[in-house]
C-alpha cells in the first residue's frame, strides 16, 4: 500500500507487547494485531499520539531501527525522543 509501518516493541499494561504503527496521511494509527475485530478504515484506528496505555521502547520497519530516549509515555512516534539506531542495507551479489 505504499505506508509506512513499523513495529514498535514495548509494554502495555505492565507486560511485554509488540504493535504496529502506520503513517497515513502525515497521522500515525495504532493498530493493534490481537484485535480480532473486522477490518475498520483508517479514520476508525486510533491516533497514535493519544493512546497512553502503550509504551514504546524500540520501532522498526524494513529500512530503519529506532530506539526510544526519551520517557516510556513517549506516543509521538515522530519525535525527538527517536534515536534512529540503525540503517538496513540491501545486499546483492
Amino acid at each position: 500500500m505504499g505506508l509506512d509501518a513499523r513495529v514498535v516493541l514495548g509494554d502495555y499494561q505492565s507486560r511485554g507487547h509488540a504493535w504496529v504503527v502506520v503513517l497515513a496521511d502525515d497521522t500515525f494509527y495504532l493498530l493493534e494485531a490481537t484485535d480480532k475485530n473486522k477490518i475498520k478504515r483508517w479514520r476508525h484506528y486510533p491516533l497514535a499520539r493519544l493512546i497512553t496505555d502503550y509504551h514504546p521502547q524500540i520501532m522498526f520497519n524494513r529500512q530503519s531501527y529506532w530506539v526510544n530516549t526519551g520517557t516510556r509515555f513517549t506516543t509521538g512516534y515522530q519525535s525527538d525522543a527517536w534515536v534512529n539506531a540503525s540503517r538496513y542495507h540491501s545486499y546483492s551479489r
